[in-house]
Formats: structure tokens, C-alpha cells, sequence
């Protein structure tokens, strides 16, 4: 597999993802699973949460991890989201503080299989999520999210 062809899976898994279709997102980042590829594609999907969420955001910094209950409107601790949720955040927290021992520790973390696999699918659902609900999302974080 060749950069070219990953991040056009990446791509496709986070699109059908922002569509509410997770098991069609599973399958394109099941191509991804066991290459080096994976890696580069959860990087580029928190990136990409942080990019949307805190415009302007410089890397290196502490950041507070929550999470928006969007059906509610209810901000959620890490405490009230699934373990997987919680390691997603974790993992988005890491990678904005610019901590890549943390970062790719937290990675090594969940055993290959239904755990990781799972973690990596709350991760997209959280970016989607994200991505599809920009304003709600802003208007949760403190400062507004800018």
C-alpha cells in the first residue's frame, strides 16, 4: 500500500463515519490494520478534531478533555463515557500537548483486536462527530472553543 491509496482510505472511513455509517468505516480502516499506515491515519484524524475544535490551537499545551452528549447537550466527564471514549480523548489530549511518549504509549495501550478496534472507531465517531456538529461542539468547549 502506497501513501496515496491510505489516506484515501482514511479518507473514505472518516466520510462514511460523518454519514452514521460506523460499520462501513470499520471495514476501510479494517484495511488499514496492521500497517504503518494506521498510525499515520489516527494522527492525521486527531489533527484534525483539534483543527476544528480549538482554531488556532498551538500544540504543546495542556488541553481539558469533554465530551458533548449531542442528543442532550449535556458535557460529559471522562468518567461518564465509555472506556473506549476515554482513551480516545486521552489519546486526543496527548497528541495536542505535543507528548508523543504519551501519544503512541496510550496507542500500545489496547490489545490488538476488539479493544484497539474499538478505541480507534470512538476516536473517528468522536472526529465525525465533530466535524458534523462544528457549532455545537464550539459553543461547549470553554472560550468557545477559539
Amino acid at each position: 500500500m502506497d501513501r496515496e491509496t491510505a489516506v484515501r482510505i482514511a479518507t473514505v472511513a472518516l466520510h462514511r463515519a460523518m454519514a452514521d455509517d460506523l460499520e462501513t468505516a470499520a471495514s476501510y480502516v479494517q484495511r488499514l490494520n496492521g500497517t504503518d499506515w494506521l498510525g499515520v491515519a489516527i494522527v492525521a484524524w486527531v489533527d484534525t478534531f483539534i483543527a476544528h475544535t480549538h482554531r488556532g490551537f498551538e500544540y504543546g499545551g495542556p488541553v481539558a478533555v469533554a465530551w458533548l452528549h449531542l442528543p442532550t447537550g449535556q458535557v460529559e466527564t471522562a468518567d461518564e463515557v465509555t472506556p473506549a471514549m476515554r482513551w480516545a480523548g486521552r489519546l486526543i489530549a496527548a497528541r495536542a500537548a505535543d507528548d508523543e511518549a504519551s501519544f503512541y504509549a496510550l496507542l500500545r495501550s489496547l490489545k490488538e483486536g476488539s479493544q484497539l478496534g474499538d478505541g480507534i472507531m470512538a476516536l473517528l465517531h468522536a472526529v465525525a462527530a465533530s466535524l458534523n456538529n462544528p457549532e455545537a461542539v464550539a459553543a461547549s468547549l470553554p472560550g468557545g472553543g477559539r
